[in-house]
């Protein structure tokens, strides 16, 4: 198998690996994969079961070339690229704080890593490069998505996999608009220039004060609810709109840490035309 699993964990991934192929999941193995994962004894052999998976649903192979968009720590980058090197690339993208932490891992694991640095407007990927693209819990964070899913359709192959995971949003009218997107993160960046601007004068940060205003924020743009999150329809209508094409769909991703998690998987059509021509 691409991912070294303690051979308890294997045992119990082998049968339900059988069934999922690289199709998607239906409910009974949507259960039994989460019975498997709660079988698991620890956070780490849960992490490996759920790398796993993503790997199967994004038909990740050897030779193959995929992005974690928005890698975070790039752990599961590191995973999943033992699907698909030493032949494939294995790309993390995500802001420039974060990406020495991903260099850093990877160096340890001895892994030839692609780290990228993203920006809200450019994703950095290359055109026609991919086979498949991750983003685990990180879409609901772009406030311009349909910038964002061109960006990723053109840089996927004809054929290629786009896998969203996502919270559920928090509050029962909370949809997470593009719109709304937008002005949150607008109002962020604006409360952030603020505080660096106050660290700059008086030497010290404002914690407390910060986080006020963070919460103001977020009531004030938002009173239907607060919190991380992006509904299904949302994304769904979004991805649609953009020419993919939904694949198969799991309505409860079986780690569930905030209590709603989602996954939609989308293909980009064979034989596209690019998204930037077919709106000239």
């Amino acid at each position: 198998p691409p991912l070294a699993h303690p051979a308890s964990v294997e045992v119990m991934f082998t049968a339900f690996a059988v069934a999922v192929g690289h199709d998607g999941l239906n409910t009974a193995q949507a259960h039994a994969y989460a019975r498997a994962m709660r079988a698991a004894p620890n956070t780490h052999e849960r992490t490996l079961l759920e790398a796993n998976l993503l790997a199967k649903l994004l038909d990740l192979r050897p030779g193959a070339a995929f992005a974690d968009v928005g890698a975070w720590d790039g752990n599961y980058t590191l995973l999943l690229s033992r699907s698909v090197l030493p032949r494939g690339q294995a790309i993390a993208t995500d802001q420039a704080s974060r990406l020495n932490l991903i260099r850093e891992a990877a160096a340890r694991e001895r892994l030839n890593l692609t780290v990228v640095e993203a920006t809200a407007d450019d994703a950095g990927l290359a055109p026609s490069s991919l086979d498949a693209i991750l983003l685990r819990t990180s879409f609901h964070h772009h406030s311009r998505p349909a910038s964002a899913l061109a960006q990723f359709d053109a840089a996927l192959r004809d054929g290629g996999r786009l896998l969203l995971v996502e919270n559920a949003p928090q509050g029962t009218r909370n949809n997470r608009s593009a719109s709304w997107r937008l002005c949150k993160d607008q109002a962020v960046e604006y409360e952030w220039a603020k505080e660096q601007e106050a660290l700059a004068r008086t030497g010290r940060s404002d914690a407390a004060a910060n986080c006020t205003h963070a919460q103001e924020l977020d009531a004030a743009l938002h009173p239907l609810g607060a919190g991380m999150g992006i509904s299904r329809d949302v994304v769904y209508h979004e991805a649609r709109a953009a020419g993919f094409r939904l694949k198969a769909e799991l309505s409860r991703w079986p780690t569930a840490r905030f209590g709603g998690e989602y996954a939609l998987l989308f293909l980009k059509p064979s034989g596209a035309t690019p998204l930037a021509a077919r709106r000239g």
